[in-house]
């Protein structure tokens, strides 16, 4: 009686039992098809697994918290960001699919609004630097906006704003990857992913 091989892999037997059994050799024995060999190298498999897992997950951590925050000397600050009064009601951000420009709305403790935009052009290199920053409105294509004159220092302050301030969530984990691009950005995106 001939055993088909698509069956002896599917139940897992060792193909020297089956070739006895083929050839009618006394007493054919179905072995499993792992041995002990195989079971050593699968626990040393996982092994490395948990090694790799237990190194990478306090360089993670460490990564979360010893990244510098990239300060910001508030004298340099747009007065306009400057200005706004803690705390904050909304904190609101959103990213266009124009090749990635970014808007950010703030409202202040009494009500007053500053929209922003880090407009991505036609022009731009990719990936986009987001080194200029336009005021007035959250479109990037507003004729109502005014160029920021050296935003580096508004460009952290508003990436602090947005890190304590913004609401959980796709958009604020896309404008943080995008202007500041911590490691910690992107485990959080990470783990925002995997929970959904």
């Amino acid at each position: 009686m001939g055993w088909p091989l698509s069956q002896g892999v599917a139940l897992g037997w060792n193909f020297a039992a089956l070739q006895a059994a083929r050839t009618g050799s006394p007493k054919p024995c179905l072995l499993p098809a792992w041995t002990w060999r195989d079971k050593y190298s699968r626990s040393t498999a996982m092994r490395r697994k948990l090694l790799f897992g237990l190194v990478l997950a306090p360089l993670c951590v460490a990564a979360w918290f010893f990244w510098p925050r990239g300060g910001y000397t508030i004298t340099r600050v747009h007065p306009s960001v400057r200005e706004l009064q803690l705390p904050y009601q909304s904190v609101w951000t959103d990213f266009y699919l124009d090749g990635g420009s970014i808007a950010i709305k703030i409202v202040d403790r009494n009500g007053r609004t500053v929209e922003l935009v880090f407009p991505v052009f036609f022009d731009t290199p990719r990936p986009p630097p987001y080194d200029r920053l336009f005021i007035g409105s959250v479109s990037p294509s507003s004729t109502n906006n005014l160029e920021v004159i050296h935003p580096e220092d508004t460009k952290r302050m508003l990436v602090d704003i947005v890190d304590r301030y913004g609401p959980a969530g796709q958009s604020r984990d896309v404008t943080l990857i995008a202007l500041r691009g911590a490691p910690k950005d992107y485990i959080r995106a990470s783990f925002r992913k995997a929970l959904q």
